[in-house]
């Protein structure tokens, strides 16, 4: 089982980098259709996300409020994928929960999901049911930064100490599935607010595929190939 798992994770560096070069080709054809990066809303958003990453790095870290959304966030995709939760217990070092349904995706949804951000996104629309959020979509977009550089800060920061979830699932496969889910999850969001539609950017990203793929048969498994059958026909004669 570790060593499929390795094998999966190495094919799925190919999609990964896939995904990434989409999500690039996106935010230019947003540049380049009229969609304009450059406006107050995206200025907000990233002065949210950079305000959140100036006090990551200069104030104490809220530790209980990351070791929260980490272990609700692992209840809450065991949830969502049939199981039950069992005990969920919290402390000032670590929590832990106990689930049902333990799998890939529920030991590392902490590290893709970002769990307040995805609360922002509630919150905003709950009260836009029943007040005018205009005047204040600055401060709701500032909000929604710096929840996405919450995320994207203290998974780096845990990732980079070492974690129990990464070496359950393994590193090898663990990475890869990271990287993709959060690229997929950043494309999904250009899509839904820049004017690339969703079919035109799943052409991008099987063609970058299809070029990626096509570049390492091309420079690495067929050279590989070759020199493997050279050296089996020189040792059977």
């Amino acid at each position: 089982m570790r060593f499929l798992r390795a094998l999966l994770g190495i094919l799925l560096w190919p999609c990964c980098v896939a995904v990434l070069w989409t999500l690039l080709t996106a935010l230019g054809w947003a540049q380049a259709q009229g969609g304009g990066l450059a406006t107050w809303e995206n200025a907000a958003l990233a002065g949210g996300f950079l305000a959140w990453m100036l006090l990551f790095l200069v104030f104490p870290r809220p530790m209980r409020s990351y070791i929260l959304a980490h272990e609700l966030t692992h209840a809450l995709w065991a949830l969502a994928m049939g199981g039950r939760v069992k005990r969920l217990r919290l402390n000032s070092q670590g929590g832990s929960v106990e689930v049902s349904n333990g799998n890939v995706l529920v030991t590392l949804a902490p590290y893709f999901f970002p769990f307040y951000t995805w609360g922002v996104l509630a919150a905003w629309g709950l009260t836009g049911l029943f007040s005018d959020q205009t005047p204040y979509r600055y401060i709701w977009l500032a909000v929604l930064g710096a929840s996405w550089s919450f995320h994207v800060t203290f998974t780096i920061s845990a990732l980079a100490g070492g974690q129990p979830d990464v070496r359950q699932v393994g590193s090898w496969l663990a990475y890869p599935l990271i990287i993709l889910a959060n690229g997929i999850g950043l494309l999904l969001w250009v899509v839904a607010v820049f004017p690339p539609t969703l079919g035109q950017t799943g052409d991008a990203l099987w063609q970058h595929l299809f070029l990626i793929l096509g570049w390492l048969w091309a420079k690495l498994l067929q050279p590989v190939g070759d020199w493997s059958a050279g050296l089996l026909y020189s040792w059977i004669n």
